[in-house]
């Protein structure tokens, strides 16, 4: 992920970032309580699922997800997914991904033999910046890294 923009603690402007992630990959069920997200797609094709209703997207679409929301989703292919997020306000994602992520350097992706964090850890500090994996579990066909 790259974050392309980063807003000053406390202020209200949003976080800009642009995340790639592998076909099959996708989160677990999350919510956010103090922030709204916006995911807009550049490439691939993505799933999500959010209050109940399964949405498809395509290049070009963009979704808006209210704060408090529970969702998830997973990439499709046939390749991998591209996609920036706004999150307004914006601090507490950059909080979020600068804990858990190591900083990108370009458009690609992690090494084979890269291990993320461990998850126990990832929601720790989810809870501290305003994020909640409520425990429902990912779309059928979806895993953490995408090679699972």
């Amino acid at each position: 992920m790259i974050i392309h923009h980063a807003p000053e603690e406390g202020a209200p402007e949003p976080c800009v970032s642009e995340s790639w992630i592998n076909v099959g990959q996708g989160h677990e069920e999350v919510r956010h309580f103090r922030m709204d997200f916006m995911y807009h797609l550049l490439e691939g094709n993505m799933t999500f699922e959010m209050d109940g209703k399964l949405i498809t997207m395509r290049p070009g679409n963009t979704l808006f997800i209210p704060r408090g929301t529970p969702h998830k989703s997973r990439a499709d292919g046939p390749e991998r997914s591209r996609f920036f997020i706004m999150a307004t306000p914006g601090r507490p994602w950059v909080d979020y991904v600068r804990a858990i992520g190591t900083p990108a350097t370009g458009p690609t992706m992690p090494p084979a033999d890269f291990k993320p964090v461990p998850m126990e850890y990832v929601k720790r500090v989810a809870v501290a910046n305003g994020l909640e994996f409520t425990g429902g579990p990912r779309l059928p066909g979806a895993s953490r890294s995408g090679n699972e």
